[in-house]
């Protein structure tokens, strides 16, 4: 039986006790994932607490070996054969769940035994609840490397625009809501889009004028989630992320993803340029690479604290920095004409 037991909790900041709380798991064949995902589960300690796991018509053995840890505030509810994706799994959670808070993570994630009581904390005074997703690095391939330095620049990105009150990236792997503040923003996204359940609340959100949205830098509060087995499947993912933008209607996130886009395709299309022998200073673009260079270094230094950043890495930075310009320029470009898969099913 799973069992989520009263202990004393982070004196810290105060904590509401009595606010129940419902996590809910969206998953779709994670048999692979699902014992480190129960054992991550029994960690958490608070009193009002239940787990809600979505099966989202899994074809594995996934509901098998999760069915003899059900209890009363663990549950397994079926998505009706005629909805699918994560966006409605987590919808239809919303409507199965008894919690004043919705907390939303992925199978694949790992989490400290601190996380949930680190999340919580925040929940007074604030509608959305943002936390970091990083890699779990095992392995020191190049692949993982940059994949880690990557998505912690985008944690980073998050952080620094909700801290200056402009927050417009979200990750579902690791975010709270209040519930009733989810369920009407959920009535509002367009379900038609498998992915972006994450960003496009948050942008809902926004629209309503509201900013009630803190972004966790406290490192009990990461979650990590697994890398990419090989570059293919790491592009397939990235494809299927930007993909996204093209359906942002928040003006901040569409103004943020420009502004960073060619703040990368500008310098990129000067290097070509000068790789051509066309008429531009080649002393002028190295001035230019230089201070972009460093801007960036600086950024990655300080999520250093924030962010739990092993300094080890920033020895990796600059190679990660050369392949990036290149791979941002492009990628989004290629995005515009290809489709993707998403656990089998084609993504719009």
């Amino acid at each position: 039986m799973l069992y989520l037991p009263e202990t004393a909790l982070d004196n810290k900041k105060e904590i509401n006790h009595k606010l129940k709380v419902s996590i809910i798991i969206p998953i779709r064949n994670e048999e692979k994932n699902i014992l480190n995902l129960v054992k991550n589960l029994k960690s958490i300690s608070y009193p009002f607490l239940e787990v809600i796991i979505v099966n989202d018509n899994s074809d594995d053995n996934s509901i098998s070996l999760l069915e003899k840890y059900v209890n009363d505030n663990f549950s397994i509810i079926e998505l009706p054969n005629n909805l699918y994706g994560k966006k409605a799994a987590i919808k239809y959670g919303l409507h199965n769940c008894s919690g004043d808070w919705i907390v939303l993570t992925d199978a694949d994630t790992n989490f400290s035994d601190s996380w949930f009581n680190c999340i919580i904390k925040y929940f007074e005074k604030n509608d959305i609840i943002l936390a970091p997703v990083l890699i779990d690095v095992n392995k020191l391939s190049m692949l993982n490397i940059f994949e880690y330095i990557e998505m912690l620049a985008m944690q980073g990105v998050s952080y620094a625009s909700t801290k200056a009150g402009f927050p417009f990236i979200a990750s579902g792997a690791n975010m709270a809501i209040k519930k009733d503040i989810a369920i009407e923003l959920y009535e509002k996204i367009d379900m038609s889009i498998i992915s972006g359940d994450d960003v496009f609340i948050l942008h809902e959100y926004l629209k309503s004028g509201k900013n009630k949205v803190v972004f966790v830098s406290d490192k009990d509060a990461i979650v990590y989630t697994r890398p990419n087995n090989n570059l293919k499947s790491f592009l397939k993912q990235r494809i299927r992320w930007i993909s996204k933008v093209k359906y942002y209607k928040q003006p901040t996130a569409l103004f943020f993803s420009f502004f960073i886009y060619f703040g990368h395709f500008i310098p990129f299309i000067l290097l070509i340029l000068a790789i051509c022998c066309l008429v531009i200073s080649k002393k002028l673009l190295l001035i230019i690479f230089l201070l972009k260079f460093l801007l960036d270094f600086l950024f990655m230094v300080s999520l250093k604290n924030k962010l739990n950043f092993p300094i080890k890495y920033i020895f990796y930075f600059p190679f990660v920095w050369i392949i990036y310009f290149v791979y941002i320029s492009i990628l989004p470009i290629i995005s515009i004409f290809v489709n993707v898969n998403w656990k089998d099913r084609r993504f719009r």
